[in-house]
């Protein structure tokens, strides 16, 4: 059975009601691992949690238990390797490692009725003074044209998190299979329009895909819109 998360982030309050993070990593597999560690989980279910009774690793054993707790580590702290502090890296990390939500799989349904929505807002003109209600960056007076690039990129980046979810995007972004999406999704970050779009509604789409979009999109964030 594959694991769903091996890390947990959590606060922790002192006697003295100073905080301190408690960053704890379990050795665990997610079917994500490279093929050498997966070979040798095929041919040792107990793998990663076998006994210790026998201290004398061999070699291939050895070796799976080390490539393994070097990829888990990569994946963790790769997405906070930059951050200037480490209470900052603690912060961010305890984002990211938040669990997922039990009715996930619900995600992409809904938001698939909001891109048709969008789609409905975009289209019609009669709706045009609803955009600025619904949009506090909007200019007052918005152009067809703005209106239709607006609401079409907004599909977009809806899509995009879509996949991001589906997909999971942070253990496979470099995966083979996804190689379509990944060079898509960095050809729409590149357009000038999609920034504009991101910049008024990035608030609007979970903080793990906002700091996936900033780490390998280069789709900035302000430091307001981190909450």
């Amino acid at each position: 059975m594959w694991s769903r998360s091996r890390c947990a982030v959590g606060t922790i309050i002192y006697d003295d009601d100073s905080l301190g993070t408690l960053i704890y990593i379990k050795a665990s597999m997610n079917g994500h691992e490279d093929t050498p560690v997966m070979q040798y989980k095929a041919a040792h279910t107990d793998f990663p949690h076998e006994s210790t009774g026998d201290q004398f690793y061999g070699e291939d054993q050895f070796e799976s238990y080390r490539s393994l707790g070097c990829h888990i580590a990569e994946q963790l702290f790769n997405p906070v390797k930059h951050e200037q502090s480490i209470g900052d890296l603690a912060k961010k990390l305890k984002d990211i490692c938040s669990p997922t939500l039990p009715n996930i799989g619900q995600f992409s349904q809904h938001a698939n009725r909001l891109m048709k929505l969008w789609s409905e807002l975009g289209g019609n003109e009669t709706l045009k003074n609803l955009d600025s209600e619904l949009t506090a960056d909007w200019p007052s007076n918005p152009s067809p044209e703005f209106r239709s690039v607006f609401y079409l990129c907004s599909e977009m980046i809806q899509l995009m998190e879509n996949v991001y979810l589906d997909s999971d995007l942070e253990e496979t972004w470099d995966h083979p299979d996804n190689q379509g999406w990944h060079n898509l999704f960095i050809k729409w970050a590149g357009s000038e329009k999609f920034q504009e779009t991101w910049k008024m509604t990035n608030r609007s789409y979970g903080l793990r895909f906002r700091y996936f979009c900033e780490r390998y999109l280069s789709l900035h964030l302000p430091e307001d819109s981190l909450s």
